[in-house]
């Protein structure tokens, strides 16, 4: 049986990689001229889990503030 810890850093690992490959296909789909093949390629990933489409609602989600923020500047340095 797995310890709670060892569940918990799966989990986070698990959610990571998944925020990755959704940030990836993100940005390949910013190209507007995506072969067949990888749009494909994309629904398969999409319907493998409910974690997927989440990831992707919350990419376009976090890009839509981000556009929406319309930043004039540098952002500001966090250390001070």
């Amino acid at each position: 049986m797995e310890r709670r810890e060892d569940l918990e850093c799966r989990d986070v690992c698990e959610t990571t990689l998944t925020a990755e490959e959704a940030a990836e296909w993100y940005v390949r789909f910013l190209d507007r001229d995506v072969p067949l093949g990888k749009r494909i390629s994309y629904t398969r990933w999409l319907k493998a889990s409910p974690a997927h489409i989440k990831e992707m609602f919350l990419m376009h989600r976090l890009a839509s503030q981000l556009r929406r923020a319309r930043l004039t500047g540098p952002l500001p340095n966090p250390d001070g």
